[in-house]
């Protein structure tokens, strides 16, 4: 009967410990907490243009986790759709991958030392690397079966690889996304509870679905303005300092 409780109350748990964002694959973010948007308008030669999105998460130790949905660090790189075609990129696209794409794909198709998490259906492709100044970088294409799903990147300026390993292990398939105004009405309730992270969480999401959506830049200017107010306690702790001997 114990072990029952235990799972019952569990359960909710684990389902919350999973991410909410409207990405093909969720993960563990429960140890994530709000980070930085990076928003890129690019003008491309054909008169079209697209636009860059970047969530990034911060956990305890200020490791920084990148949430992308495109294939490479560049919204245009969406020509590679498969585990298939990136293996076999060179014969497939020829003249037709850009270089930035190119050089991303080769990376992870011709190196030898690119580390695999294979679980159920995912596909987990690592692509490691350390700087001069022992910082810790690392790209993760995910796969579901044979189609793209999206990627993370991770930095860590203490070398921490472990905890990205962790978080690699809990993807799983996302079977539960929610429409653009369930995430912007989330949004806007956690900002009145001044719940900076679920704020931010929601925001993400409703920003991965319509980053142009007239709810967004109110909502992310009143966050950034959120965000101000939780940094202005370090401005109360400081007159503490005259009580030190």
């Amino acid at each position: 009967m114990k072990k029952l409780l235990f799972i019952l109350f569990s359960f909710p748990l684990m389902l919350l410990s999973q991410s909410i964002y409207p990405l093909p694959f969720t993960f563990d973010d429960s140890n994530l907490f709000a980070g930085s948007v990076y928003i890129k308008n690019i003008d491309l030669k054909n008169n079209s243009s697209v636009q860059l999105l970047d969530i990034y998460l911060v956990d305890a130790d200020d490791n920084i986790v990148g949430i992308e949905k495109h294939f490479a660090p560049f919204s245009w790189c969406n020509n590679i759709k498969t585990i298939n075609e990136l293996y076999n990129y060179k014969e497939i696209y020829q003249d037709n991958l850009s270089h930035s794409c190119y050089s991303t794909a080769n990376a992870f198709a011709d190196n030898k030392s690119i580390k695999k998490i294979y679980k159920d259906d995912i596909k987990i492709l690592i692509n490691e690397n350390t700087d001069d100044n022992k910082s810790y970088y690392a790209n993760a294409l995910i796969f579901y079966k044979d189609s793209f799903f999206g990627r993370l990147s991770y930095q860590s300026f203490s070398k921490n690889s472990e905890q990205f390993y962790k978080i690699l292990k809990t993807v799983k398939p996302n079977k539960n996304i929610k429409n653009i105004d369930e995430y912007i009405e989330s949004t806007a309730y956690s900002l009145s509870r001044l719940q900076v992270n679920n704020a931010f969480k929601n925001l993400a999401s409703a920003m991965f679905l319509d980053l142009n959506n007239e709810a967004v830049k109110p909502l992310l200017e009143a966050l950034y303005k959120m965000q101000i107010f939780h940094i202005s306690f370090t401005q109360d702790s400081i007159k503490e300092l005259e009580n030190i001997k």
